[in-house]
């Protein structure tokens, strides 16, 4: 009878040191684990809508931060031939692009470097074509 009063005590203290007990909770600087991972995701921004580029007249973009630049088509045609990345201390980068943004084809993604504060765009819209340019900081 004494084993069975043991056992039972037993049961009883170990559901309700269970039902105390907490889930696992990791942390990460003081925060949840899912919260800072969600907090540091960050969403696309756009730089330029609608915009029309040639050779003879590239169009300029601040930027900050970005490491990579998207080029959507809106409508008809535009060719990139090349973009040019200024830094702050003046120099420059030149990447060659030289590919086709229509509205049906995929958006053109072109990788820059980080401490780039500024990108001269070189290309071509035809007809109602004209672009829009989103940075990607991941």
């Amino acid at each position: 009878m004494k084993s069975l009063k043991i056992l039972i005590t037993t049961l009883i203290l170990g559901s309700s040191t269970l039902a105390l007990a907490q889930p696992n909770d990791f942390r990460y600087e003081g925060r949840r684990f899912d919260e800072h991972f969600r907090s540091r995701r960050i969403a696309p921004v756009t730089l330029a809508n609608n915009m029309e580029v040639s050779l003879r007249r590239p169009a300029f973009i601040q930027l900050s931060g970005m490491r990579r630049l998207r080029f959507d088509a809106d409508e008809g045609h535009a060719y990139i031939h090349s973009v040019i990345l200024t830094f702050s201390n003046g120099a420059q980068q030149t990447i060659d692009v030289r590919q086709r943004v229509t509205s049906r084809s995929m958006p053109l993604t072109v990788d820059i470097d980080t401490r780039a504060t500024g990108v001269y765009v070189y290309g071509s819209t035809r007809g109602r074509g004209s672009l829009d340019v989103v940075g990607l900081r991941r």
